[in-house]
């Protein structure tokens, strides 16, 4: 054992893999060409934001965009370099048309009189509900009014 690591550490101690360890050049980030119908990474146009989050429930990119309030305002920030990959299906989705690539989306379905339409449906456990309210805040069809459980008028069923 002890001469295996031995090995080892003369192996990396070698000016040559130091010098290739230390010296090495990573390529620079890749970003594909956009597809013609996009034209390139989502913008935020004058429109105001709903915070409807269809835009961030239709990208299929991890972490590519995410609706923020900044001084009361809601709007998607799009963080391109390493998680936007330019397929435009935020800027379809979006009922308002906050977004913008720059392409032809948004005039292709204005011209074709087409839309993107989709719903959701959330179900809350009332058991494993905790009743912290983030929920609430974090989506705009929950609130008091539609949820007996939090505004008080129906007891919660764990506390039953």
């Amino acid at each position: 054992m002890a001469s295996s690591i031995i090995w080892y550490l003369k192996e990396f101690a070698r000016g040559e893999w130091l010098t290739k360890f230390f010296t090495v050049k990573t390529p620079p980030s890749y970003h594909p060409p956009a597809p013609p119908i996009s034209g390139g990474f989502p913008t935020i146009t004058d429109k105001e934001c709903t915070h409807c989050l269809a835009c961030m429930m239709i990208c299929p990119a991890p972490n590519a965009i995410a609706v923020v309030e900044t001084d009361g305002v809601w709007n998607p920030e799009i963080y391109p370099p390493g998680h936007c990959i330019r397929c435009g299906l935020c800027v379809e989705a979006c009922p308002e048309d906050v977004l913008t690539t720059g392409g032809v989306i948004l005039e292709t379905q204005k011209a074709e009189q087409t839309s993107f339409q989709s719903s959701f449906h959330l179900s809350i456990d009332p058991v494993l509900c905790s009743r912290c309210g983030n929920c609430a805040v974090a989506c705009p069809p929950i609130n008091k009014e539609i949820d007996p459980i939090w505004e008080g008028r129906v007891p919660h069923p764990a506390k039953r």
